[in-house]
């Protein structure tokens, strides 16, 4: 209901006299009707992505999806195979994708970290101040200090 709403408000609202920069010009975008004077007689037809035809159909161009003696759509390089893949899911669609994948990853890490056993020994003491002077005598350098056991 409320998109409803939404379309009829935006239909009211006069795009012709929107603001417009120094520099730009009007939109020369034709509706389907008229004629397009640029083309000069090429004929309009409606365009379809070379994706969203049927790949298993036989074709004299296999790779382009195109016959040989089709006529091509003025915007052939927007439609084409090489052209931006067709988006199939919407952004929310998407970003739940990528929020599940996130979580997936999470997950299999926590577990990963959760599995690692703890060490059987201790870890290694050095005499000698750490053995500074051995590792060149910088205190950043200096390995895990000896401290004898008491008994």
């Amino acid at each position: 209901m409320i998109n409803m709403i939404a379309r009829r408000g935006f239909k009211q609202i006069n795009i012709s006299n929107s603001v417009r920069c120094y520099a730009t010009r009007q939109s020369s975008a034709t509706t389907g009707d008229e004629p397009d004077p640029q083309l000069g007689g090429y004929p309009q037809f409606v365009p379809q992505k070379a994706q969203e035809k049927n790949p298993y159909n036989k074709y004299w161009d296999q790779q382009g999806r195109t016959n040989f003696g089709d006529l091509l759509h003025e915007d052939e390089d927007v439609l084409g195979v090489h052209a931006p893949d067709v988006h199939q899911y919407s952004y929310a669609e998407s970003a739940k994708s990528i929020l599940y994948t996130i979580i997936a990853f999470s997950a299999f890490g926590y577990l990963a970290s959760a599995m690692v056993p703890q060490r059987n020994v201790a870890p290694r003491d050095y005499p000698r101040d750490g053995l500074k002077d051995e590792l060149s005598g910088v205190d950043e350098n200096k390995a895990r200090e000896y401290t004898p056991l008491e008994e």
